[in-house]
């Protein structure tokens, strides 16, 4: 059974996932060891009972599972560092890029599983895709799966999804963001500039959560909520004429193929 969990690099989405992991219960904090450079941003998580340190090698050989959470740039030099204590341990790594093979390669002995999170893991809402490698037992495939459970959604998916999957879940959350900051410029153009832009933002993401509540939630098809909402000959279908006219798919399309390409790119890197 693993029971001591060392963040390699506890950053905002190491943090965010240690959060999902105190909130469910899998774990108890005085099992839990955060590493990074300045351990004064982890005070709080120290009061809290986790153990902090600055130290990569002396966190990785004081557990049995270890979540990669540096920068993809920085992990040769932490499979460097770390490869000579990594036999036997769980490997979980977030980074992005960084396929299991690479992985396995550099942690002999480590059973590795890669995951996919997005940025609302940090609000409990987020969306994780988790592939396993062809070490990874089912008792350390299940326990990977149990420390992200607590902060959203998971998928179990295969390793060549991961760049798509990377695109639809993880880039996206961009996407929809800017998609909010057009309709915030859109208000303030548009007589509602006497209003302060946090509060046209948050009127704007209700909506958003709204929408998202109604397709997820209440399961509506897409297609079928645009119906509901568009009226014939109204407003609404003015402008869904104006998206249609102008291409959104195929602007949608394009810019998402982009993405998936460059991740494939950066996957290639050596």
């Amino acid at each position: 059974m693993r029971t001591k969990l060392c963040v390699l690099g506890a950053g905002n989405m190491g943090l965010a996932i240690v959060d999902g992991i105190i909130a469910s219960g899998v774990l108890s904090l005085s099992d839990i060891i955060l590493v990074r450079r300045n351990i004064d941003k982890l005070s709080e998580y120290a009061k809290k009972g986790c153990i902090v340190s600055d130290d990569l090698l002396w966190g990785a050989a004081n557990a049995d599972v270890l979540l990669l959470a540096l920068k993809p740039q920085m992990m040769a030099d932490l499979f460097q560092l770390i490869g000579g204590v990594a036999d036997g341990k769980l490997a979980i790594s977030i980074a992005a890029g960084i396929k299991i093979e690479t992985i396995e390669n550099a942690l002999k002995g480590a059973s590795v599983v890669r995951v996919m999170p997005n940025t609302p893991l940090i609000v409990g809402e987020g969306v994780t895709q988790i592939c396993r490698g062809s070490t990874c037992g089912d008792e350390d495939f299940a326990f990977a799966q149990s420390l992200f459970c607590g902060a959203g959604y998971t998928l179990v998916c295969k390793e060549e999804e991961i760049n798509a999957f990377s695109v639809l879940t993880s880039s996206s959350v961009a996407f929809f963001a800017e998609i909010e900051e057009a309709m915030c410029l859109w208000a303030e153009s548009n007589g509602l500039s006497g209003y302060d832009r946090q509060t046209l933002c948050d009127l704007i993401s209700k909506t958003m959560m709204g929408s998202a509540a109604l397709l997820y939630e209440k399961k509506y098809e897409p297609k079928a909520l645009v119906k509901a909402v568009a009226s014939p000959k109204g407003s609404t279908e003015r402008a869904l004429d104006v998206f249609e006219k102008d291409g959104l798919y195929d602007l949608f399309s394009k810019a998402m193929t982009s993405s998936l390409r460059r991740n494939e790119e950066l996957a290639n890197l050596k």
